[in-house]
């Protein structure tokens, strides 16, 4: 009987295909997403910039940037296209580089609309990287990452920050099923909402990250829609402690203090 050939499991090389791996944070971070530049609260940002002076680190948890000129889909605001998008999210950027001595950016889905117009010939950082290449930086140390998803350790609490491409009107349900998988903390983005719980066991924090959308100024959504109402907000990690300022429908706002 003729000899069966088989894969040669020994040569390692074979099988290796240069992953990234999630960023791990250590420290206190300053925690936001879904800015959507430029369709953004220039008013929101500075009362951010005003909580987050005690902060060093800012982790921009996905959609920066908005892309909608970009997108498969319809209708597209023409009043926000790509060149006032670029022009005021380098702008934008060169505010955070002044107020913060490291930032990492993470990719969203809105952000990768960057990507998937260069037909995947390049990554994501490196669609990033040309689009903020001219960007003051002020000695501000500006990092962006392949994966939507990364690791915060502060004083031992691990915290898993991620820009799902799932989405749920129903809050929380996304940081609630990553939380029974990844046990430990859970943040995410993409829902455009803000709010804090506790996971089941009572053990891990669970929680959305808000945004600085500007509703009023957003095309889609001044049609008939089903959309949940949207709710701003940015967070901070303390010694370990989560802290949310979220700003509901009305802009009431809201302050959680950690415990």
């Amino acid at each position: 009987m003729e000899k069966v050939l088989r894969v040669d499991t020994t040569d390692k090389t074979r099988f290796e295909f240069g992953l990234d791996k999630p960023l791990e944070l250590k420290g206190d971070w300053a925690v936001t997403a879904d800015f959507h530049v430029p369709l953004y609260d220039a008013k929101l940002v500075n009362m951010f910039l005003d909580d987050a002076k005690d902060h060093k680190s800012l982790l921009i948890a996905g959609d920066f940037l908005n892309g909608d000129s970009l997108s498969q889909y319809y209708p597209k605001q023409k009043s926000a296209g790509i060149e006032k998008e670029i022009s005021e999210a380098k702008a934008l950027m060169e505010i955070l580089c002044s107020n913060f001595k490291n930032i990492v950016f993470l990719r969203g889905n809105h952000d990768y609309r960057y990507t998937k117009s260069a037909e995947y010939r390049e990554t994501f950082v490196d669609s990033m990287t040309e689009v903020f290449k001219d960007v003051p930086r002020h000695g501000c140390k500006l990092q962006f990452s392949n994966l939507d998803h990364c690791y915060i350790t502060s004083n031992k609490e691990r915290y898993f920050i991620a820009h799902p491409d799932s989405y749920s009107k129903n809050p929380l349900n996304n940081p609630l099923a990553i939380a029974t998988v990844k046990k430990c903390h859970v943040l995410t983005a993409h829902t455009h909402h803000c709010a804090m719980g506790w996971d089941p066991s009572g053990e891990f924090v669970v929680g959305e990250l808000g945004g600085f959308f500007s509703i009023p100024q957003t095309e889609y959504l001044q049609g008939t829609t089903t959309y949940p109402n949207w709710c701003n907000g940015y967070w901070f990690i303390t010694s370990g402690k989560p802290y949310m300022i979220s700003y509901g429908a009305r802009s009431l706002r809201c302050i959680s203090n950690g415990k």
